[in-house]
């Protein structure tokens, strides 16, 4: 309980288009996979704030990945080979969403994942590409372009 209240003082929270990606995808059938630098602790109190997940260690997620789970950070481009890897993906079965051009974005790309998205809510466009990453100014942008892909 004191590691929640500390989060909430520090400002962790999840934006309201984020659970509306989730919700979307999910209605979808589509498989989510969480990855944080942090440890598998952090996540799952991530997606606590959120109403994803309790305490006990339940989740909406079938799984999700903290650097614990993968043995290194995002900062290696090789723990997305291992994820792909463990979960039996392939390059183009997946796509990356992320707030961090370089650790979400190009390393990403590096270890082996086809496509990538990045969220940057100060843009003024609503979606483009750039340097091989879509950029979106939210989430809920992704929504249509994952129906497009899934049907």
């Amino acid at each position: 309980a004191s590691s929640v209240e500390w989060m909430r003082t520090h400002g962790f929270k999840v934006f309201p288009d984020a659970t509306a990606l989730v919700e979307g995808v999910r209605a979808k059938g589509i498989r989510l996979l969480p990855m944080t630098n942090n440890g598998a602790l952090g996540i799952l109190l991530k997606l606590h704030l959120a109403g994803f997940a309790d305490l006990r260690g339940e989740s909406a997620f079938e799984v999700f990945y903290g650097d614990d789970a993968l043995g290194d950070s995002k900062s290696n481009p090789d723990v997305y080979r291992r994820l792909l890897a463990r979960e039996g993906l392939s390059s183009d079965e997946v796509l990356m969403v992320g707030d961090n051009p370089v650790l979400d974005g190009e390393n990403a790309l590096r270890g082996g994942i086809a496509n990538v998205a990045i969220v940057d809510r100060g843009q003024a466009k609503a979606c483009y590409s750039m340097g091989g990453l879509l950029r979106v100014n939210a989430l809920t942008e992704l929504l249509p372009l994952i129906e497009k892909a899934t049907d």
